[in-house]
Order: structure tokens, then sequence, then C-alpha cells
């Protein structure tokens, strides 16, 4: 039982560790803005990761895949990349907070993803959770009294693509090490990031670059601690240690970029947040 707790909450600390450093990277592309395609800002985001990665890459083909995954590796490549090329294009549109905000859909996703792709039980719990959780984008998204626009559904169909990648590496990891996985995924995007990034290619200033260089490096760091976290502990553990990031990201938008912050921003994320803090709190007492 010790052991058990004890790994949970290392699993925790490596979730924060993981939020810390997704509010960073979104902050960095925000900072460039629209003035790099999404695609070509992703694509050195990705590129640059896979450099990083490469002795991990190198090692992994030395010892060769574990056989069958290399084919959902190469489905999981596919499916990030549309959501990376998604989520950088809302970044650089969106303020931290905003984005932060939409993107607590992706807890929700998980939950909804589990019962579907992973067999989970379809608890009420879980069902209130999605409700509540939705009603939450809802008050973010104002329909009717804001305007919704291409970047606020980018961010929704990120937030839902990633959990869709997110739940393959709770697969994939049973199979290998958090890092491989990291590896190779970096690889797997900036390939299939590749054509798109080199037909809108434009010239990028050093600054620019510099911002999408430190977020390859914030993102890489940032996926290795939230893959090591689920391989720690639980999905319903995790989850709301997430939310600590709309303080974060707030902060971000109002000190750094000197932009407001929405009281509907906040009023929908603290909805969203408690549905799935409450789901989570109320799973982990009945397994307990």
């Amino acid at each position: 039982m010790t052991g058990t707790k004890d790994h949970a909450v290392a699993g925790i600390l490596w979730s924060l560790v993981a939020g810390l450093f997704t509010v960073a990277t979104n902050a960095m592309i925000h900072a460039v803005g629209p003035d790099v395609p999404a695609v070509q800002s992703a694509f050195i985001r990705f590129g640059l990761g896979a450099l990083v990665m490469m002795p991990v890459l190198v090692l992994v083909i030395r010892r060769g895949l574990p056989e069958g995954v290399a084919r959902p590796l190469a489905l999981r490549a596919v499916v990030h990349a549309i959501a990376v090329a998604c989520w950088f294009y809302a970044l650089g549109r969106l303020t931290p907070a905003e984005s932060t905000a939409i993107g607590y859909l992706f807890p929700v996703a998980m939950m909804a993803g589990g019962v579907i792709l992973l067999g989970e039980k379809l608890t009420r719990v879980r069902l209130w959770a999605v409700v509540v959780a939705l009603v939450g984008a809802i008050v973010i998204l104002r329909p009717g009294f804001a305007p919704i626009s291409p970047a606020h559904i980018s961010m929704i169909a990120a937030a839902l693509i990633f959990a869709a990648s997110y739940l393959m590496a709770k697969v994939l990891v049973r199979r290998l090490e958090p890092k491989a996985v990291v590896a190779l995924l970096s690889a797997g995007v900036a390939l299939c990031l590749l054509p798109f990034a080199a037909l809108a290619w434009v010239p990028i200033s050093a600054r620019d670059f510099a911002l999408v260089a430190g977020s390859a490096a914030t993102a890489t760091l940032g996926q290795l601690a939230a893959t090591r976290a689920l391989k720690l502990a639980p999905v319903a553990v995790l989850q709301p240690v997430a939310f600590f990031q709309i303080i974060w990201a707030t902060a971000a938008t109002v000190m750094i970029f000197g932009e407001a912050v929405s009281g509907a921003v906040l009023v929908g994320a603290a909805m969203i947040v408690a549905s799935v803090a409450w789901a989570a709190r109320v799973e982990a007492r009945a397994g307990s």
C-alpha cells in the first residue's frame, strides 16, 4: 500500500512539473503569434525535440521495437500531428488563459475516451462530470454573446484529439519506456508535419526562432514529465493536478502580455475543474 501511495505522490509531482512546462510552452507560442504559420512552428518544435531525443532514438533503433507496437506508434504520430497543428494555430491567437481554459476539455475527453477506447465503465459520476464540463465550455465560449473564432474551434479540436493521443500513450507505456514513447512521437510528428511546413514556410526572425526553440525544450520536457506521471499513477489521480495550470496561465496573460482575462473564462474553467476534480475524488474513494 505504501509503495502505491508513493507512486501516486510521485505521479502528482511529475504532473505538476508537466503543467508548468505546458504553460511555458503556450506562452512562448503565443508570443510568436500568427506571423509564423502554425505548421511551420509545430514542425520546428518537434524537429528540435527529435534532435534533443536523438540519443534515445538511436538506442531504441538499436534495441528494436517490441512486436506489435510499430503500427500504434505510427497512428499516434499522425493523430498527434493533427492535434499539434490545431493547437499551435490556436495558441498564436488566444491568450494563455483562454487556451488553458478551453484545454481543460482534454481531461473530459480522456474520461469519454477511456470508456470508448479502453473499455472503462461509464459511471453516473463521470457522466455528470462531462455534462457540467460541457456547460463550463459553453460559459467560456459564450455563443451568441461573444464571437467564436476559428482559434476557439481549433483549440477545442486540439483538446479532443490530444485526448485520443494520450490514451494511446497510456497503452504504449505498458510496453515501452516513457522516454522511448516521447522520442518516437517527436520524430513521428516531425515527419508528418514536414511536407505541410515546407509548403507554408516563411522567413522567421531570430526572436521567433528562439521562442519556438524554447517551446521545443519545454514541451519535450513536459511530455517526458506527463508520460512519467501516467506510468506512476492512474488518470483519475492525475487529472485534478492539471488544473493548477489556469493559475499560472492567468498570471502569464496579465503579467507578461498585459492582456485582460474575461470573468467568463475563469468561471467556465472553474466549472470544468470542479466537475473533473469531483469525479476523480469520488472514483478514488470508491477504489480505495
